[in-house]
């Protein structure tokens, strides 16, 4: 996982990524985009739609396909396979130099960002798990953070929270994990006992308590993670900052719970980040995205069609005055601006 060291000890990663391309005919060519080789990855089972998948071998890597046509292709990264899928993008960047030997290009903003640019160009993210590890708990324990909620001592735009507590027969607690928030949501928070959940899967004690703070951002939320930090904003700062836009915890002084103060050790933990708002852009998408979307997605049906009617296009001209009065409102404003004749036609 790649991760960040910041002032206030938060240590702060990716922990998820997921993306939906139209650009790549087969997975294998996706693949190799993506740095992987074939032999990494066995055919499996689809999901959620799709009737195949390739899964690494060994990381936490998906590759879903042969979904409806539009569905396109689906990959699922997370925990430790996003270091490995960044080691992979590296390593394709390497090339052989005069003494034999390879050699990367540096990049001034880090491979990450380099990377997230790389698909950027050729996907959509659909879903990115922000993680901030606080590791030594400086701040507050899962119960802490549960005890604030029960209290009303924050100030949020989740509805609701749940906790869950796991244990054993033996009576051991073997995880305490802290929802805020709707799982089906664009955004979803999680705070957990990462030291648990380690000593359970791994078996070892790491020797020091460690709590988890999660966000999952999922759909335009996502992209727009993604927007900021392409745009030059640190990992850190847009993880704090959509963090403070979501949750903050309060003194009570105030029966306006957002004129509240801010408690302290509350600020110490965001380090005084402003809060970061994700716009989401429901805007009609321009004529040139529309022009991209029909070459990605349309032109290869339509040149097979055509050369099976050996060149006539009169099975596209013939319901084109019809299809066009299909589109929004938005749409059809765009075009007749453009072209007042056309309303005419």
């Amino acid at each position: 996982m790649h991760s960040f060291e910041n002032v206030n000890k938060l240590e702060v990663l990716i922990d998820w990524l997921s993306f939906t391309t139209f650009s790549f005919s087969s997975p294998d060519d996706l693949l190799d985009y993506l740095g992987f080789s074939e032999s990494d990855f066995t055919i499996c089972n689809g999901s959620y739609g799709y009737k195949a998948s390739l899964r690494h071998n060994i990381y936490p890597i998906t590759i879903l396909y042969n979904g409806n046509d539009n569905m396109g292709i689906h990959v699922n990264i997370s925990g430790s396979g996003i270091s490995v899928a960044l080691d992979a993008y590296v390593n394709s960047l390497k090339e052989i130099t005069p003494w034999g030997d390879y050699s990367v290009e540096y990049k001034e903003e880090g491979y990450l960002i380099s990377y997230l640019c790389y698909l950027n160009e050729c996907v959509k993210f659909t879903r990115i798990d922000l993680a901030m590890d606080d590791k030594g708990c400086n701040y507050f324990s899962v119960d802490d953070v549960q005890k604030i909620c029960n209290d009303g001592r924050c100030a949020t735009r989740f509805r609701v929270f749940r906790s869950e507590r796991e244990s054993s027969f033996g009576d051991c607690v073997t995880g305490n994990t802290l929802y805020i928030g709707k799982r089906s949501s664009d955004c979803f928070l999680r705070v957990y006992d990462k030291r648990l959940e380690q000593k359970t899967k791994m078996g070892n004690d790491v020797g020091y308590d460690w709590v988890r703070w999660e966000l999952e951002l999922k759909r335009d939320r996502a992209q727009s993670v993604v927007e900021h930090l392409l745009s030059g904003e640190c990992l850190g700062s847009v993880a704090v900052g959509v963090l403070s836009n979501y949750f903050r915890v309060i003194i009570c002084d105030d029966s306006n719970k957002t004129r509240c103060s801010t408690d302290p050790v509350w600020q110490k933990f965001v380090l005084g980040v402003g809060k970061l708002r994700l716009s989401v852009n429901r805007m009609v998408k321009t004529i040139s995205e529309k022009k991209k979307w029909i070459t990605k997605q349309c032109l290869p049906s339509i040149a097979a069609v055509c050369a099976y009617e050996h060149g006539d296009l009169s099975f596209i001209l013939d319901y084109l005055n019809d299809a066009l009065y299909k589109n929004s409102k938005s749409v059809l404003d765009m075009v007749f601006k453009e072209n007042p004749l056309f309303m005419n036609i």
